[in-house]
């Protein structure tokens, strides 16, 4: 898996799986992650899950490659569960469509080895104390409300909730919950976003974000900004890859749905 340095390989809307291209372009820049997981897999070659997965990928990291869809990924979720709904062109969440990926992941990873398999845990939950309870939980996103600022936002959801954190992951999602309310109308104000971010005595870097353009979660359209490891910034747009010149991408970061931070060495 390569894909951390490369130009972003373009991913074709195949009917409302914006939400889908997002999630997935952010994914790939998680390059430690997933070459621990093809390390984990390296004695298994029996899933059929797995075996989409690297299909996916050996299209995505193919120099040639223009564009690809997503018939790959649609067919892991077909095998694992016929009734998701990510089989359908209805429009989906992002945040939604990121959970169940990376859980069907762990759970097949843990299928195949018949063990309890740490992958996920190691990589991307957090252990997270919330008063008055005494017992920690994992969690795969910091769900935090709609500030001027990101770090703001976050210092209200370690106040207000008493939380603690006990172990920081490699990588860390932040979800903006700008959906509030039965209509689920979506709040527009605009968050500042640090590309540096210090959570205690861990040192985190900005490495992409999610933008959902829309006035509600029902509909709209799913855009991602990231860094790749060459320290170039791109804006994926389904199958329109372009890249972003660094002045303007604080701009472009003020409506942020879902940021991923990676920890620094």
């Amino acid at each position: 898996m390569n894909c951390g340095i490369q130009r972003p390989t373009p991913l074709l809307n195949m009917g409302n799986t914006c939400y889908m291209n997002a999630v997935l372009q952010l994914l790939l820049r998680c390059e430690k992650a997933f070459h621990n997981l093809t390390f984990r897999l390296s004695s298994s070659t029996d899933s059929s899950i797995f075996k989409e997965w690297n299909l996916f990928l050996s299209y995505y990291n193919h120099p040639s490659q223009s564009s690809i869809g997503l018939d790959s990924i649609r067919r892991m979720f077909l095998i694992k569960n016929q009734k998701s709904e990510f089989l359908t062109n209805s429009p989906g969440d992002a945040h939604e469509f990121l959970m169940a990926f990376l859980n069907m992941l762990q759970d097949e990873l843990e299928h195949i080895t018949q063990t309890t398999n740490t992958w996920m845990s190691d990589y991307f939950l957090f252990d997270v104390q919330r008063y008055p309870s005494k017992d920690r939980q994992k969690e795969l996103v910091m769900v935090v409300s709609v500030d001027k600022n990101l770090l703001h936002s976050i210092e209200t959801w370690f106040e207000n909730g008493q939380n603690r954190i006990y172990q920081f992951p490699p990588y860390l999602f932040i979800l903006v919950s700008r959906y509030q309310g039965h209509s689920l109308k979506k709040i527009e104000t605009p968050i500042e976003i640090p590309l540096q971010l210090y959570l205690e005595k861990t040192i985190y870097h900005w490495k992409g974000s999610i933008i959902h353009q829309g006035s509600s979660i029902h509909g709209g359209h799913y855009v991602t900004l990231l860094q790749t490891a060459n320290q170039k910034i791109y804006q994926c747009d389904d199958d329109r890859v372009h890249e972003i010149h660094p002045t303007n991408l604080h701009s472009l970061l003020t409506q942020s749905y879902i940021i991923m931070y990676e920890k620094k060495e």
